[in-house]
């Protein structure tokens, strides 16, 4: 079965006293408990890549995403085009080896 792929987009800190590197983990081990490791990518402390049948809403919340009080905030994109451009051979290589429903 073809699977969707998700942009998870994580705003940065609010205050002084959060490091982004701090978040960003928090987020990837929470979608590696989730997905697996082999279903997620980590692109950037901000941007993370998961390829699941799962809802939209099913990655907010894996990512910590839920509400106003929830540990993280951010965006999920479902990504529904094609894919183009430079970056890490790392990525490409990741989508290769996926079976992507756009």
């Amino acid at each position: 079965m073809a699977t969707r792929l998700y942009a998870v987009c994580i705003d940065g800190p609010d205050d002084d006293d959060t490091d982004a590197e701090e978040i960003a983990k928090d987020v990837e081990s929470r979608l590696a408990d989730r997905f697996g490791s082999h279903n997620y990518h980590r692109h950037s402390s901000s941007l993370f890549l998961v390829a699941t049948n799962d809802l939209t809403d099913d990655v907010c919340k894996a990512a910590g995403i839920e509400d106003a009080e929830s540990p993280q905030t951010g965006v999920v994109f479902r990504l529904h085009q094609m894919r183009a451009g430079y970056t890490f051979k790392r990525l490409w290589d990741w989508l290769s080896d996926l079976d992507i429903q756009v």
